[in-house]
């Protein structure tokens, strides 16, 4: 019997943490230098009805440039603070009215995470980092105020110098075009 009790508790365990609600940082796994790259910020609600958040997200600043943000395709149009860069991180917040616990996809069949945000960088050096929220607040629409529990899940990136496969690639055209004759024809002559 306590076998069967023990087998009960870690698969309903097992559940629970499968269908945990998260935060998620998105960044791509590799870049060259001199490249944009794009970093999402996912909330997984795990259907949960929420109305506000506060993140802060550190990325490695040896390595990139924080460039701005995009709105398009994000949930939020409500700041409380538009995210900036305070020296490494990036912090924003905002509302949302009503409440959300996901987005629609009927490609995919059901309610996706809640893309919050898109932000933008430039690769400048290259080295490993990663991506991490360092402080979060998610607030249930509830209308108490309740914090909404949650994983974390960050993203590391690695940036290299980009190779050329031939050196002859990296050389300019310095021979001048085949001469050839432009040539005046009338209209009307056609």
């Amino acid at each position: 019997m306590k076998k069967f009790l023990l087998i009960i508790a870690i698969f309903l365990t097992n559940i629970l943490i499968a269908n945990a609600a998260s935060i998620s940082v998105s960044a791509p796994k590799s870049s060259d230098i001199n490249q944009n790259i794009s970093v999402l910020v996912n909330l997984d609600t795990d259907s949960t009805s929420i109305n506000s958040f506060d993140i802060t997200l550190s990325y490695p600043n040896d390595l990139v440039s924080f460039k701005g943000y995009k709105e398009e395709g994000s949930i939020n149009k409500l700041w409380i603070s538009q995210p900036k860069d305070i020296g490494g991180a990036i912090n924003f917040s905002g509302v949302i009215p009503g409440g959300v616990d996901g987005v629609y996809d009927p490609e995919k069949g059901g309610i996706q995470p809640i893309p919050l945000i898109t932000l933008l960088f430039s690769t400048t050096n290259e080295g490993s980092g990663d991506f991490i929220i360092k402080n979060s607040n998610v607030l249930k629409n509830d209308g108490l105020g309740t914090t909404l529990s949650y994983e974390v899940n960050n993203s590391s990136i690695v940036i290299s110098k980009l190779e050329s496969k031939n050196s002859d690639e990296s050389k300019v055209d310095i021979n001048p075009p085949e001469p050839f004759e432009i040539q005046y024809i009338p209209a009307g002559l056609f």
